[in-house]
């Protein structure tokens, strides 16, 4: 349970209202519960029934306007009460794990671990590995030598990162010659890699994914890849050697063909093939992908 005054407190906005009940966890406006935390978007007044109206007094709500909400609704108004919802469940409702390493985990007797992060079960940790403070590593994780991960950041189930990519040389027999991968994998603070995502290292340079990167579950990151800071990728497959900008955002099901650049600042609609070169700020979709309008 969490006073009310702690929330106000820590998101510093105008409250109204405000009652001495206590919130114990968060819901949504669709299934309301007795002193719970939740957030209107809207900005359209919001209609609800007796029984809606009796519970949501009980509740703190995070809106837009207090004119949008029943009278007497306990609120904090603020800009966003999405982000503030965010923020303020982060820091009161969300779980804390404890540091630990399972004891199925292998990792190599070089890698040297925090004592504050987690290492899930069946995890495999290779040689020359470095693994940033506070990061989280989920179970059946692999990462192979020459990753460097840096803090607060949080791998998931099933991924494979810093294995060698798909890369070839053919012999003037026309047979497929396997090119040794030198680089390394290097992800920086902040960053979350997906359930079952693989991450290749680079050939020769390394592939760096930047601060701030979130790639959702089942994408495909390839070698030589450079994923500017703030990038939002979701179920794509990233093939060798492309750079996207900061502050992108790759929808569900794109593919980005080799060599290709995505300016800082676009997005890539659902679904798009891109097969060549999308300037910063845009938005493009289709296949191939051209631009539509800017972002």
């Amino acid at each position: 349970m969490i006073e009310t005054q702690k929330i106000i407190n820590f998101i510093d906005k105008q409250a109204y209202n405000i009652t001495k009940n206590k919130i114990k966890g968060v819901c949504s406006l669709n299934r309301m519960k007795p002193n719970c935390l939740l957030f209107y978007n809207s900005n359209n007044k919001l209609v609800l029934s007796e029984v809606e109206l009796t519970i949501l007094k009980t509740c703190l709500v995070l809106a837009k306007n207090k004119e949008l909400l029943p009278e007497k609704t306990p609120c904090i108004i603020t800009a966003n009460p999405r982000l503030a919802f965010v923020k303020i469940t982060n820091k009161f409702f969300k779980e804390k794990l404890q540091p630990g390493i399972h004891p199925t985990a292998i990792i190599d007797k070089s890698v040297k671990i925090p004592a504050n992060i987690n290492v899930g079960a069946y995890t495999v940790i290779e040689k020359n590995v470095e693994i940033g403070e506070h990061s989280i590593i989920d179970n059946h994780v692999t990462i192979k030598s020459g990753t460097r991960i840096g803090k607060y950041v949080h791998i998931k189930n099933g991924v494979i990162l810093g294995d060698e990519g798909f890369g070839f040389e053919f012999d003037t027999n026309n047979i497929p010659i396997r090119m040794t991968h030198f680089g390394g994998l290097v992800i920086g603070d902040y960053a979350e890699i997906g359930n079952n995502c693989i991450v290749n290292k680079g050939t020769i340079d390394d592939t760096i994914i930047e601060e701030h990167v979130k790639i959702n579950d089942f994408s495909k990151i390839a070698h030589n890849v450079l994923i500017g800071r703030n990038t939002l990728i979701i179920g794509a497959k990233i093939n060798g050697s492309v750079i996207i900008g900061a502050n992108c955002w790759i929808a569900p099901g794109v593919t980005i063909r080799n060599k290709v650049s995505i300016g800082r600042g676009s997005m890539i609609g659902t679904g798009s093939v891109v097969v060549s070169n999308i300037p910063e700020n845009v938005v493009a979709y289709g296949n191939p992908a051209k631009v539509v309008r800017n972002r």
